[in-house]
This record gives structure tokens, C-alpha cells and sequence, in this order.
């Protein structure tokens, strides 16, 4: 969404730009005021003011954040992202954010992370984590649920840097340890595995 701000007050702005003269008569401070007022009546044209007003609630209705329903389709449309069956709009919305992002990505680690939370609603603990792994090989750890798991990991795949290979497993909250002592239950053998991709 765009940062530029509305502006509330277009006819005063236009008075203040009338040259000195000219402010101090009634008939052309009216003058101004009809052009910039919107007009009421049958086939009246609004002014300056609601124009923007218009321009604003348009811009706003179409952004991911507030569209809903059709609206929402067809700014996956744009995004060549279609709805899952039986898939609401916060669901769809957060898919369409990631898509974006993967879209735009360049193998970044935060990217990757963002787009798997997004895709698998990993909110709770763990959530996601990303492993590196030399040479050239990422393990994503998600805690949530995926809509399509071989997709999921087909998307990650696409979404890394070339020749990165991603391995995509879903975490549980139970972890798997070998013992108590030091060593043995840090880094990657503290989670239970289930391969999803």
C-alpha cells in the first residue's frame, strides 16, 4: 500500500494559493470553492475532495491486507495465484503474501523463513527454523500444518538460491534426545522428524 498521506483540506489549500488580490474578493474565493467543493445535486460531479476520498477507498479496498472474497481472487489473478478449495481469506491472504515474497525472493534465509511461516501457519513453538548445511544444502523445520506438502516443498526448492538444495520436515513440540549430557541434545537431533518433502 502506498505511504502517501490523504489530504483533508483541499479547499483551504486552494484559497491560501490565490494571489493576494484576488483572496480578498467574495466572487472569486466562491469561485474556487465550487471548483474544489463537491457539488451537490442530480449528475453533479464531485470535487477535488472527493475525488480523492474515492481514490483512497479504492486504493485501500484493493490492497492484500483488506480485500475480501472476489475481491481478493482477483488479486490473486494478478498474482497467477488461485484460491485452494475450501481455503477462507485470512489463509488465502497469507498465501498470497508469501507468493509475493517468493516471487521477489533471492534465496535470503528471512525470505525463506517468511514464506514457509506464512504458507504452514507456524506460529506456535517451535515455529520455523533453517539449517545450513555445507555444501549448498538448507533444512526449513516447520511446526505448523501445510495445505499441500509436496507443493510446499516444491515452492521452497524455486524459492532458494540456485543449486541449494532444500529439504523441507515438519517438527513436533516432542523432541528426540540421545541423553541428558552436553552434546547429544543441541542442534539437529533435538527434533522429532517427519519428512514432508
Amino acid at each position: 500500500m502506498s505511504s502517501a498521506a490523504k489530504i483533508e483540506s483541499h479547499i483551504e489549500a486552494a484559497l491560501d494559493r490565490l494571489v493576494g488580490k484576488l483572496r480578498d474578493q467574495s466572487r472569486m474565493s466562491a469561485l474556487v470553492t465550487a471548483m474544489v467543493a463537491p457539488t451537490i445535486g442530480i449528475g453533479a460531479v464531485g470535487g477535488v475532495q472527493e475525488l480523492e476520498d474515492v481514490f483512497f477507498q479504492i486504493r485501500d479496498e484493493r490492497s492484500i491486507d483488506v480485500a475480501v472474497g472476489d475481491q481478493l481472487d482477483g488479486i490473486g489473478r494478478i498474482l497467477v495465484r488461485d484460491r485452494e478449495s475450501e481455503q477462507g481469506d485470512d489463509d488465502y491472504r497469507r498465501d498470497l503474501k508469501a507468493w509475493i515474497k517468493y516471487i521477489l525472493s533471492q534465496g535470503e534465509g528471512e525470505t525463506l523463513i517468511f514464506v514457509i511461516r506464512e504458507l504452514t501457519n507456524s506460529t506456535e513453538a517451535p515455529g520455523v527454523r533453517l539449517a545450513e548445511h555445507f555444501p549448498g544444502s538448507i533444512i526449513i523445520y516447520y511446526s505448523g500444518s501445510a495445505l499441500n506438502s509436496e507443493k510446499l516443498a516444491n515452492i521452497m526448492g524455486r524459492c532458494a538460491a540456485a543449486g541449494i538444495r532444500v529439504d523441507v520436515v515438519q517438527s513436533t513440540a516432542t523432541m528426540f534426545r540421545f541423553d541428558i549430557g552436553p552434546g547429544y541434545d543441541l542442534g539437529t537431533y533435538t527434533v522429532a522428524y517427519t519428512e514432508t518433502g
